[in-house]
């Protein structure tokens, strides 16, 4: 009787991401998958009618897809305050040593740059709906897979966190077979994509912050968007491959000491 007027042990809750992070990744990264194919279907579908293609080739499927995501993972982030589990670092604590850890992405999107060569549009209008789509996809993107996908994989291991987050984000982009293109270019782009989330992962750990990661990955989307080459410069591809692979052994075998002490920040926080 006495026990049930004293002090009650509270309780620590934790999501479905928490308890079960494989079965949820897969889940999640099943859902975009299909919704992205569904959504590309469909557009391709609208696009084959007499007086539709006009309007529906200037729409991608992140564009249909995507807002949900968003409306999601703000929920997720600033509704249930998970921001600061995933982002702990604010950008006003940077110091030169995390904004020098950006200047190889930086290079990355400068290669990009000669491969895609960009050309601005004549209408503001659409000039500042592929900013906003890329800024969406730059969110979208590194809040789910070096967000929410490393938080839940964190506890299990640094290594593991880096790798299934990264290859989730690789196996996402390998609808790209679904577009018709070269067997060998969509290969490439694949291991472009897994190496492109290694390195966004370990420079998550590094920087303990997801903000300058979405600037990173808006705008190599964004050269993207306003590229005008015809076919994929599988030559730039496989330097930035290269230049990926160094950097991301870089990172790996160069954490500073205070790695360790900024992962069981991250790790421990809930």
């Amino acid at each position: 009787m006495n026990s049930m007027n004293g002090p009650q042990p509270t309780l620590k809750t934790h999501g479905f991401g928490e308890r079960h992070p494989y079965w949820a990744i897969v889940l999640t990264t099943l859902v975009l998958a299909v919704l992205l194919g569904a959504a590309g279907t469909a557009l391709y579908l609208m696009g084959s009618q007499p007086g539709a293609a006009g309007v529906v080739q200037q729409v991608q499927p992140v564009m249909l897809v995507y807002p949900f995501f968003t409306g999601w993972l703000a929920m997720m982030f600033f509704t249930r305050r998970q921001w600061r589990g995933v982002s702990p670092r604010p950008l006003p604590q940077f110091k030169v040593a995390q904004w020098s850890l950006f200047l190889v992405p930086l290079l990355v999107v400068i290669i990009n740059l000669f491969s895609q060569h960009p050309a601005l549009p004549q209408r503001m209008g659409y000039l500042v709906s592929l900013i906003a789509l890329a800024g969406l996809v730059g969110f979208v993107e590194e809040g789910l897979y070096r967000g929410l996908f490393m938080k839940w994989l964190l506890p299990r291991g640094v290594v593991t966190a880096v790798l299934v987050s990264s290859v989730a984000f690789a196996l996402t982009h390998a609808l790209n077979l679904l577009g018709g293109q070269s067997l060998s270019a969509t290969a490439l782009q694949i291991a472009f994509s897994l190496l492109f989330g290694v390195v966004a992962a370990l420079l998550r750990l590094r920087a303990a912050s997801l903000l300058p990661l979405m600037l990173w990955h808006a705008a190599f989307d964004l050269v993207s968007f306003l590229g005008t080459a015809k076919h994929e410069n599988l030559g730039l591809l496989a330097l930035n491959i290269a230049v990926l692979a160094l950097y991301a052994g870089w990172l790996t075998v160069g954490q500073p000491r205070n790695t360790t002490t900024v992962l069981r920040t991250q790790v421990g926080y809930s």
